[in-house]
This record gives structure tokens, sequence and C-alpha cells, in this order.
């Protein structure tokens, strides 16, 4: 099993009774040598009973297990960092800095052999310090002993042959980087857009994490195909490559312009039963009317989609003092903790209260018009021209006023 280059932070697991990662060696002894390599993964600002715990039994037959250039930062756990429950791990190059748990190795096992823990930091330089970050057979003459013998003195790691990873990347062992996201390569010199799926192959990776996209295309990862040379399949419609539309029900175009388009008597594209009263049952909640072709509420655009719809914002005016809770109601706002409201070119962070409900902290502007955009996910915002077919945001003119005197 092999555990390596991961990097867990800011989480917390606190009461749970759990560690963040369990490693369990378990088997017959007649099985073929085993091997745990967890190695080079960084552990910072986690909350938990424990980070890691390393177990095997005594029937596991031939293992061995590695514990090399690990990074545990600021941690804070209610039993140790580290606890161990086997004498065949051997730890070493590891960083413990985490004063706020009690111990960086518990040892849980029983016996007289003992375990290799040299040359780590343990937040200090001095071996009596250090020892006190071990719980063992020092503290219960019944655990296995815990072997600290030469400690790193300093908690540094060396890249100096890789130009210190370019500051676009952590050391992770000597001469070796984990580089941040948006860049790629020994030095961490090269540019890599995999956090933003690669521009979707429709554009090119020209910064850390930047698309230029390809003539068709547009958006930050470039995945929004534009159909500004066929009038935007005239809002009729909905452009799934450049210059190419799927056309609404009426509307033809021959993946084209979407003129109207109909022969006949009205269309009854969605009826699921015609009664005998000649009144219809449309087919799905989005359609209503007597020939099913009008959206019921919460459902918008030329398909009656969910589409997210802002309605109105309260307060619409009113003195501008910085940071008032601006409420936007609507429909069809999808629940997640990544909304962003965009106040003309300021972009606050959101909060979703409910799927017809999302409130802003508006910051100070000067007197006049401004205008107010909501986004489930903080990267695409777009206008009402744009969101029947892109469904992502719309536009709602939202006026402060500084006209008041006197306290308020």
């Amino acid at each position: 099993m092999t555990f390596h280059d991961n990097t867990v932070e800011y989480c917390s697991c606190e009461g749970l009774g759990k560690c963040y990662l369990e490693a369990y060696a378990q088997g017959n002894k007649e099985f073929k040598e085993r091997m745990f390599n967890i190695s080079t993964n960084i552990f910072r600002h986690l909350v938990s009973d424990c980070i890691v715990d390393l177990v095997s039994s005594e029937t596991t037959g031939i293992f061995k297990g590695v514990f090399y250039y690990n990074q545990f930062l600021t941690t804070e756990t209610t039993v140790g960092t580290v606890t161990l429950d086997s004498k065949y791990f051997n730890f070493s190059h590891n960083i413990f800095d985490n004063p706020m748990s009690p111990y960086d190795i518990y040892v849980k096992m029983k016996g007289t052999s003992s375990v290799n823990a040299s040359n780590n930091w343990w937040g200090n330089a001095n071996t009596d310090i250090a020892y006190e970050r071990i719980f063992d057979f020092h503290r219960d003459s019944t655990l296995l002993l815990v072997n600290i013998t030469s400690i790193l003195t300093d908690r540094n790691i060396d890249c100096s042959d890789v130009d210190n990873c370019s500051y676009n990347g952590e050391c992770v062992s000597p001469n070796k980087c984990r580089c941040f996201s948006g860049w790629a390569g020994e030095k961490c010199l090269g540019y890599d857009c995999s956090g933003v799926h690669n521009c979707y192959g429709n554009g090119l990776c020209v910064g850390s994490n930047v698309c230029q996209c390809k003539s068709g295309w547009s958006g930050h990862q470039c995945i929004y195909a534009l159909c500004s040379n066929v009038n935007n399949c005239s809002d009729h419609g909905f452009c799934i490559r450049p210059d190419i539309c799927t056309c609404a029900p009426t509307f033809t175009g021959e993946t084209a312009v979407c003129v109207y388009h109909h022969i006949g008597a009205p269309a009854v594209n969605h009826v699921q039963t015609v009664r005998m009263g000649r009144t219809c049952d449309c087919f799905g909640a989005q359609w209503t009317g007597s020939l099913c072709d009008i959206c019921s509420e919460t459902f918008y655009g030329p398909d009656c989609l969910p589409l997210l719809t802002v309605l109105n914002i309260i307060p619409n005016q009113g003195l501008d003092r910085g940071g008032n809770d601006v409420h936007v109601w609507g429909h069809n706002f999808p629940q997640t903790d990544t909304y962003k409201c965009k106040f003309d070119t300021d972009v606050v962070n959101g909060v979703w209260v409910a799927s017809n409900h999302v409130v802003c902290s508006a910051p100070r502007h000067a007197d006049g018009i401004v205008s107010l955009e909501i986004s489930p996910d903080g990267i695409e915002f777009s206008n009402n021209k744009v969101i029947l077919f892109r469904h992502l945001i719309y536009t709602l003119t939202h006026v402060f006023k500084e006209n008041c005197t006197g306290q308020s």
C-alpha cells in the first residue's frame, strides 16, 4: 500500500473518535511480503483524535512499513499526532510541529521490541524535549520503545538544487517539489491548467490556471460556446458548439439561426394525454396551459428549465454604510457554500439560505446605481441576455443613496 504526495488541511473530525488516515496490515503469516509506504504527505491545521493510525497484527506475516518525509504542522489532537499499534514501521525525516497535540507518536502496542524513529524533527533540537513528544516505554514500561536517537536539528528540507521550487511549490523531500495548483515541472516553473480542467480542450494554457480560449469559446475554463455569428440562436435555442444551435420546439434553423417555424394547428409537444373534454395533461411539471406551451412557476426559457432566476432584492435602495445585508430572492438557487455576489466589479461572499434566498453583504459604494449579480460557483457571472442559455446568473439593479442627514 502506498500513500504519498497528498495534502490534507483545514479539516475537523473533532469528537468523532477517528483518525484521518487509518492504515491496517492484517492477514495470515503465509501471505507474501507486504509493504506500506506512507511518504511526502502534508497534514496541516487538522483537528481530530489522531491524524494517522498505524496498525498491524502478529499474524500479518512478513511486513515492512516506511514512514518518510511527512509533515505534520499545527495539528490539534486529543490522543496523539500518530498512534502506533505496530512494531514494523520505520520513521525517518518527518517533521512534527504540533504544540496543540499532547504527543506526536503515541504507542498503543505492548511488547519488548523497539521502533526506529531517528532523524525526525520534533519541534525542537533538544533531545530531552523531543522525548516529551513520545508516549512509549518511557511512560509505560509495558509498551514498545521508540528510539529517536539522532534527531534533526532543523525542520527545513533542502531544495536548493531545484531553485527552492521557484516559490511555486512546497519542498517535500530533498530536492523534490510538490507544485502548487497552476504550476508543474521539476522546479515548478511550467504552467499547468488542471485546476481549470485543462481548458476543456477548447483553449491554451498560457498561465497558472489561465486559459486563452480558441475562437468560438469563452469563459474562465473555455467551457461556453459562442454563437455570435448566428445571432446567438435568436434567443430561441442553446449554443452547443461554436455557431451551432440546438433550437427550441417550434423553431428551426439547420444548426443556425433558430427562426419560428410551425405549420398547422398549435403544437402540443409537451402533452402526455388528452382527455375527453379536450383538456391536456402536460408532460412534466415544467409545462402548463391549455396546449402545454407555457412554463410553470419556477421554470424558465424556451425549454422551461429550472434556471437560476433572480426576481427581487431587499432592500433595493437606501443609505449605504457598507456591510449592509442584501437579500436576493428568486428561484432555483442551487445549494452550495461557494456563492459570490458581484456589486459592479466588487466580488464578495454570499450565503445560501434556501433555494429561493441568498444573502449578500454589500461593500460601500458611491451614490448611484449599482448592478448586482450572483453566482453559485464564483466563476462565471453573466447578465439577463445570456442567462436564458447559461442559466448561471441574473442581473438586477441595486440603488444606493446617501441623501439623508442626521443620525440614522
